[in-house]
């Protein structure tokens, strides 16, 4: 996915409208409907920090979709991987379907 769909993804996520996004961040409307309609238009490097910091998410997850960066973790989250780590792999097998359950669930 693109920066884009990222961004588009991000929003959803957090249940953020368009126009309340723009009064976040101060970047107008028209602008960021560039970014929300999926064109392969990429934002500079001003706008896309705007955006990240406003979503509150790294440029790397904005761009690749992928974070690098553990400060785009919750502290919840941190705890449960450091916890994970000593897990075998049928452990983390059912934590992964348990995960993918409710992920489906929120897909609606």
């Amino acid at each position: 996915m693109g920066f884009s769909e990222n961004f588009r993804e991000e929003l959803n996520y957090q249940g953020i409208s368009l126009k309340e996004f723009s009064r976040m961040s101060g970047i107008s409307l028209s602008t960021l409907g560039k970014y929300n309609v999926g064109l392969p238009t990429v934002p500079n490097l001003e706008i896309a920090q705007k955006i990240s910091t406003a979503l509150n998410v790294s440029l790397d997850y904005l761009v690749k979709g992928v974070s690098t960066q553990i400060e785009d973790f919750s502290p919840e989250v941190i705890e449960m991987a450091k916890k994970m780590r000593k897990f075998s792999a049928s452990d983390l097998e059912a934590v992964n379907r348990i995960i993918s359950a409710i992920d489906e669930k929120y897909k609606n």
